[in-house]
């Protein structure tokens, strides 16, 4: 039961969190600017977390968290479709929020989920490999993201990005879905 979701933090960190890493160099391709559109960009991020940690907190049903990863799972790949045509930096401004507000949720109700499901006796160890996956991976997605993008361009590891997080956010459907649970 703990595996696969292990697996679902692994690839929104690793493929989700790694654009957020490459904000940087997309502030400076896309929109040819530097430290203030940075700031701007990485707010973003920052206020839909910020929203999405206050509205877990206030409303969200702990016991329904899966439904919960799967819609944010789908939130997080949507602000990545809308972030790589983003061609204005408002719009970009909105992708980012919803991809912060999607990344917190998904985190946190994972999280969760892996407390209150593993054994007490196993929990320090599944919540190091947690932890590894949350803290760890973002950066090696952005490797990859960013040594793509030398080749290609910014928008295009972010789109490609969107499309494995849909590819997989389908597979977490379909499973959720079937009730295998996740």
């Amino acid at each position: 039961m703990i595996g696969p979701v292990i697996a679902i933090i692994f690839v929104n960190s690793f493929i989700g969190r790694a654009a957020v890493e490459l904000l940087p160099g997309y502030a400076g391709e896309v929109f040819g600017g530097e430290a203030g559109v940075l700031a701007i960009l990485v707010s973003s991020a920052g206020f839909g977390a910020v929203i999405g940690g206050l509205w877990f907190g206030l409303g969200a049903r702990r016991d329904r968290l899966m439904p919960v990863v799967v819609v944010n799972t789908l939130l997080l790949a949507l602000g990545h479709v809308s972030l790589a045509a983003a061609g204005r930096i408002e719009v970009a401004m909105a992708s980012l929020a919803v991809m912060g507000f999607g990344l917190t949720i998904t985190g946190i109700s994972i999280q969760t989920i892996v407390q209150s499901e593993v054994d007490d006796t196993l929990r320090g160890r599944v919540m190091s490999v947690y932890g590894v996956m949350w803290i760890g991976s973002p950066g090696l997605g952005a490797l990859v993201m960013g040594s793509v993008s030398d080749l290609t361009g910014i928008r295009w590891p972010v789109l490609g990005a969107a499309v494995l997080l849909l590819t997989f956010w389908t597979w977490v459907w379909r499973r959720e879905r079937r009730g295998v649970g996740v």
